[in-house]
């Protein structure tokens, strides 16, 4: 079945390009293609299944197929009136990506999964510049290409020249690591998540950013030996990209970036996960194994549905208000509630609160922390695990921070712009989607005890019986728990909407003003000031530049206040590598004189080192010609 799905969206994405003057043609092969070929490989997904225990490629695979489908059905009303004139070219490469995608979690060779990376990046690269008239959108897809073909040339070193399993690691944590968002290495990754379609951004964050961690427990951690580094690593890396991911989110004002830095901490909870379950094993702590690899792969599955939802609710956002400036909108939940609610609850299943999906797998990962912290005679252990539970509790409250924010700035008080009161909304294509991942999120709350009983890969072999009952019985009696919450909340908002009458001589009067006759949005909150006093407590990493013109006079008529956050990746590591970068390039330009005797001469030079070389390396090997 899986070469009937690469046919169909190969056919899908040649009709798409070849009707391209035809927006309807193109947009109705295009989706059928997708959602045709995802059906497909879901038929064959299944047949492969066996339990237990499923493949580790199967984790990878669902989040794809179900995010292609969802996308490519938003994407019908998401391109009406914006970008149908090139309505072939976006299904053509939707098509291409999503079968790169898949085709990466099948390649038989390390020759086959370069080609279908490469092919993945290229295509994808596409959709992101599919609004190429911007200046911003150009320059993010550039940056995303480079970095792209950055992490091809460093996987290529890994697969030809790694030699031992720690260089063929490290190799593959820089080579895969730019494609997860790692720290240092995500510097693309909240330029092109803005830039490209709202569809396009939730199949990327939520399935292709995760097909990094693909790579690494694939191609890179098969020695044994080698558990314990690989457990420090991801453990280090995941620490910092969690913690930095959601405190560069919280002075965000465009919402699509704000999502695209939760995708960054969200990588760094995932890097937690694995890095306790090979570090569990390289120790022989059964449970901190178990819980570590169980949390990782579920949050794996809650992160791709979570994400999807609120970029695709972004994008209904978009379409709803014409901007996605956090502190232009406002007052959305009275003219789209329907898209409102959506997005606050999928923004709070991926806080992590209960009794939403996002809890379990960081309640797992609780746990693996916890088992380190009772682990015997290991210090480094104890250490690292305590590290781990100041670090997700924080990192709990400023994600619960930054979702309040956006969902109060965007949702709730009045229009801060023109935009923002006429705002409606969207078509049922749009609406309905963001919704179908959250029923599915709920599925996956009430059903996850039986995901990590009959689907969990056995990844960790030395771990016991005792320590998977323990975990079932956990999940089994949380999830419980939390279908009751959300049943007793169904419940009570049927009972006050629906079954309460109101009374018909109700006081209409409005609501206390303050003592304004006429409040306005200005007397408002906007995001940017709900999370002013965490981003001066953190200005020390954050270095916020600020604009303001502070209000004069007894009678003040004007007054602002502007905030930047600059990328810390790019402040503190890339602008001075090419700033050295470019004055070395401004030295060597020197040597272009223009004289074609100097240009012979260099290489000549050149000619007679390599034969130096040459002759010195042969002597000192073979004892002279």
């Amino acid at each position: 079945m899986d070469g009937v799905a690469w046919g169909i969206w190969g056919m899908g994405a040649f009709v798409a390009f070849l009707f391209s003057r035809s927006s309807s043609i193109a947009t109705g092969t295009g989706c059928v293609a997708v959602c045709a070929g995802a059906l497909a490989a879901l038929a064959g997904w299944g047949a492969r299944l066996t339990f237990p225990p499923c493949e580790v490629a199967g984790f990878f695979q669902l989040p794809i197929l179900v995010l292609a489908v969802a996308g490519a059905i938003h994407s019908l009303g998401y391109l009406k009136g914006h970008g149908e004139k090139r309505a072939g070219t976006y299904w053509g490469f939707y098509n291409i990506t999503v079968a790169a995608m898949y085709g990466v979690t099948l390649a038989g060779s390390p020759f086959q999964f370069l080609v279908l990376w490469e092919l993945m990046g290229l295509a994808s690269f596409a959709l992101v510049a599919f609004e190429r008239e911007s200046k911003e959108v150009m320059r993010a897809a550039w940056i995303y290409i480079v970095a792209c073909h950055a992490g091809a040339a460093f996987l290529i070193a890994m697969f030809f020249f790694g030699g031992t399993p720690t260089a063929v690691f490290v190799l593959g944590v820089i080579g895969f690591g730019l494609k997860i968002g790692f720290p240092l290495l995500h510097v693309w990754l909240p330029e092109a998540h803005p830039a490209a379609p709202a569809p396009v951004s939730a199949l990327m964050s939520g399935a292709m950013i995760q097909l990094g961690f693909y790579g690494l427990l694939t191609y890179c951690t098969w020695s044994l030996s080698e558990y314990a580094l690989y457990g420090w690593t991801l453990l280090g890396l995941g620490v910092i990209g969690t913690f930095g991911g959601m405190l560069f989110a919280l002075g965000q004002t465009n919402l699509k970036k704000l999502l695209a830095y939760s995708s960054i901490e969200n990588m760094g909870v995932m890097a937690i996960g694995f890095g306790f379950g090979f570090l569990g094993s390289a120790s022989g702590n059964a449970g901190m194994s178990l819980f570590g690899f169980a949390g990782a792969f579920l949050h794996l599955l809650i992160h791709a549905l979570l994400k999807g939802g609120l970029f695709l609710g972004a994008g209904s956002i978009l379409r709803a208000e014409g901007t996605l400036e956090m502190d232009r909108m406002g007052g959305l939940l009275k003219r789209a509630p329907f898209t409102g609610w959506v997005f606050a609850m999928n923004a709070a299943g991926l806080s992590g609160l209960p009794p939403f999906a996002g809890f379990l797998s960081e309640f797992l990962i609780y746990l693996a922390a916890l088992a380190g912290l009772t682990a015997p005679g290991h210090y480094g252990v104890f250490a690292m695990s305590l590290a781990v539970l100041i670090v997700l509790a924080l990192t709990g409250g400023l994600a619960a921070s930054a979702y309040v924010k956006a969902v109060g700035a965007v949702f709730l008080g009045e229009p801060r712009s023109p935009e923002a009161a006429e705002a409606h909304e969207v078509t049922a294509s749009m609406k309905w989607v963001p919704g179908a991942l959250l029923i599915l999120s709920a599925l996956l709350t009430a059903g996850a005890s039986w995901v990590i009983e009959y689907g969990f890969p056995a990844y960790c072999g030395n771990t016991a019986g005792r320590e998977m009952a323990v975990c079932i019985a956990a999940l089994r009696y949380v999830g419980v728990f939390s279908g009751l919450l959300i049943l007793l909340a169904a419940i009570g908002l049927v009972w006050r909407f629906r079954l309460v009458p109101r009374s018909r001589r109700g006081r209409v009067a409005p609501t206390w003003d303050c003592g304004y006759r006429n409040p306005s949005a200005r007397m408002e909150y906007t995001g940017t000031a709900f999370t002013q006093p965490l981003t001066d407590f953190f200005a020390g990493v954050l270095r916020p530049r600020v604009a303001e013109e502070k209000p004069e006079g007894d009678f003040p008529r004007k007054s602002s206040f502007e905030e930047w956050i600059e990328d810390g990746g790019v402040r503190f590591l890339w602008q001075p590598v090419f700033r050295a970068l470019a004055y070395l390039a401004h030295r060597i330009h020197v040597l272009q004189s223009g004289y074609l005797h100097l240009y012979i001469l260099a290489m000549v030079l050149t000619l007679l080192a390599m034969l130096l070389w040459a002759f010195l390396f042969s002597a000192g090997t073979e004892g002279g010609f």
